[in-house]
């Protein structure tokens, strides 16, 4: 049951794939303001239909609840109609802002929170690329991002990855700039990663089936960014020549097209187990 209720940090293995193949395809092209907004409409025209959809799917949920209670007098299994799920949430929801605020985060369709804040790490780091010009300065400052997201999160009163509201954002941040210095490693040494990456991808997966089986304790989370990136790395490798970077791309729309898994991961997570989260056992294809 520990797979399950780890299942969480699945999220973490889609922040990492982002950042790898966001960084691949658009860290040479983000030069001015004008490439910067361009990126962003790009990642918005990824991410925003789909959860669009959602949105409008759960406030019609919503109005189905309203009219149950207030015509036949059904009594609602958490909370009445229009009292979580708002005006206000919804203009959050919509605004993908929801992630920020603890009022809004559990609303709707709440798995949607690391949609919301990958779409302003996708905007952190155009505005870190357009200012950095050059590459080395970009990748200085991504590294200090991502040792200040993980310094803020392992002193937090946060268990673990489990934050989706407050910290989730440098949760994301995390992630991200991991999978961006995990394209590093691969750009530069994917020949030599090459000779062993296949029998290293099975050990690796062998790796992670086991730390999700035995994992308990929510502070061991961090453990995970590693795993994940070395997996994308020889992942991307694997495949040999040109092929290798193609699975990884194939890997990050099967994140994106198992969608509905992060919808299960909010259910187990919320309903089924929810001291997990009190750390009881406890966005996409990159190229626009």
């Amino acid at each position: 049951m520990n797979v399950v209720r780890n299942s969480y940090l699945m999220v973490d293995l889609f922040f990492v794939l982002s950042g790898f193949v966001i960084f691949h395809s658009y860290h040479s092209k983000l030069r001015t303001r004008r490439d910067a907004v361009k990126f962003m409409f790009l990642r918005l025209g990824r991410i925003y239909p789909l959860h669009l959809v959602f949105l409008f799917v759960f406030l019609g949920i919503e109005a189905v609840k309203y009219v149950g209670e207030s015509r036949f007098g059904f009594v609602p299994y958490q909370s009445h109609a229009f009292t979580m799920n708002n005006g206000p949430t919804f203009a959050a929801n919509l605004l993908l802002v929801h992630p920020f605020f603890p009022f809004a985060n559990k609303t709707f369709n709440s798995p949607s929170w690391s949609i919301g804040v990958e779409f302003y790490v996708y905007l952190l780091f155009a505005v870190v690329a357009v200012l950095a010009r050059k590459k080395a300065w970009l990748l200085i400052t991504c590294g200090l991002l991502m040792c200040v997201a993980a310094a803020v999160l392992g002193l937090s009163a946060e268990p673990g990855l489990t934050a989706d509201v407050g910290f989730s954002f440098l949760r994301c941040v995390l992630g991200f700039f991991a999978g961006v210095f995990a394209y590093q490693i691969y750009d530069r040494y994917q020949g030599r990663i090459l000779v062993w990456s296949a029998k290293v991808e099975i050990v690796l997966l062998f790796v992670l089936g086991i730390f999700l089986s035995l994992k308990e304790n929510p502070r061991w989370d961090y453990a995970v960014i590693p795993l994940f990136v070395l997996l994308v790395i020889v992942v991307a490798t694997s495949g040999g020549g040109g092929g290798g970077f193609e699975r990884v791309e194939f890997a990050a729309l099967e994140v994106v097209g198992q969608g509905f898994i992060f919808h299960l991961y909010g259910t187990f997570d919320h309903h089924a187990f929810p001291d997990a989260r009190r750390g009881v056992g406890s966005k996409k294809m990159a190229s626009g």
